[in-house]
């Protein structure tokens, strides 16, 4: 049987944070950022023209953090879209500018996206459904 690695790579001292860890061993668990869902685009809109120019015109950038992922590449198992998922980036993430957002809430949202300590309670029930 061929073992599979995955990899976690978090750069000091910016990304040694409970969130940051927490995001990317999600990652390496199987999960997926909150907002290329599925059904993300009920949730949020993207302006791709608030992002840092180098990034603006960037398609493996894109491709990796925002392109919205298919039904059939990815299971929701029932579980509502969180604004406030770890896997979920700031509303900033990437912005040329915190006065222009690059994810731009649908539904009524105050606040950022995402959160700085950890899990929510529909990040643990994705993993549950993954693994239990």
């Amino acid at each position: 049987m061929t073992q599979k690695k995955n990899m976690l790579n978090v750069q000091s001292p910016d990304c040694i944070t409970i969130a940051t860890i927490v995001h990317e061993i999600m990652h390496a668990l199987g999960c997926y950022h909150e907002h290329v869902r599925p059904d993300r685009d009920d949730y949020v809109s993207i302006d791709t023209s608030a992002l840092k120019e180098k990034y603006q015109k960037d398609q493996s950038y894109w491709d990796a953090n925002y392109a919205r992922m298919s039904s059939s590449q990815v299971d929701l198992y029932g579980i509502p879209y969180d604004y406030t998922s770890v896997m979920h980036y700031s509303k900033y993430a990437a912005a040329a500018s915190y006065s222009r957002p690059v994810l731009v809430a649908k539904k009524p949202w105050k606040g950022d996206f995402g959160n700085e300590v950890g899990m929510t309670d529909s990040d643990v029930k994705m993993l549950n459904k993954m693994y239990c």
